[in-house]
């Protein structure tokens, strides 16, 4: 097995996002959005496996698409990435390359786990507006876009000051309809 590829997030906020999808229901599938070298993503693919569930990758994989007034990025960073690269070190997990949310599959779902960490505001607010309703209750989506502008106006949006935390990690758990 390869080793994971580099990451931005720290070693200790990978491990309690992967206790957090360890603890989400059964049956539903994985979504990363904001891939990067798949640093995080190859952490959180072991939890995939061990459940049973799939892993799907989302990403431009080459860069920050765009940058509203709000956004902490420009246009272009995280560019230093490829599709390839990110395949060839989580082997078994299902890649949309492209903008999302237009990469984002009609037939997706349910979903277990949601990483959030697009940086941006427009992409933030796809992530909550397009995954949340096909979350299964008790589900959970993190974010890493809370010390973001726009990302942290677009969670603040929908749900305030109300998210829950677990190690420094700001999440979200979807509660029985």
């Amino acid at each position: 097995m390869m080793p994971a590829p580099m990451s931005v997030i720290e070693i200790a906020r990978i491990k309690a996002m992967c206790e957090l999808a360890a603890m989400t229901p059964m049956g539903g599938c994985f979504v990363e959005v904001g891939v990067f070298k798949g640093g995080s993503a190859w952490h959180l693919a072991e939890v995939a496996r061990e459940r049973g569930a799939e892993l799907h990758l989302f990403d431009t994989f080459t860069g920050i698409p765009f940058a509203d007034p709000d956004d902490s990025n420009a246009t272009g960073d995280f560019a230093d990435t490829s599709l390839e690269a990110v395949q060839c070190a989580i082997t078994d997990a299902i890649t949309h390359p492209g903008i999302f949310p237009d990469t984002l599959p009609a037939d997706l779902g349910p979903i277990s786990f949601v990483h959030c960490d697009c940086d941006q505001y427009r992409s933030v607010r796809s992530v909550i507006d397009r995954l949340v309703p096909r979350m299964l209750p008790g589900a959970v989506m993190v974010f890493d876009d809370t010390d973001t502008v726009g990302g942290r106006r677009a969670i603040s949006e929908t749900w305030g000051d109300s998210l829950h935390q677990h190690f420094g990690r700001h999440y979200f758990r979807k509660e029985a309809e």
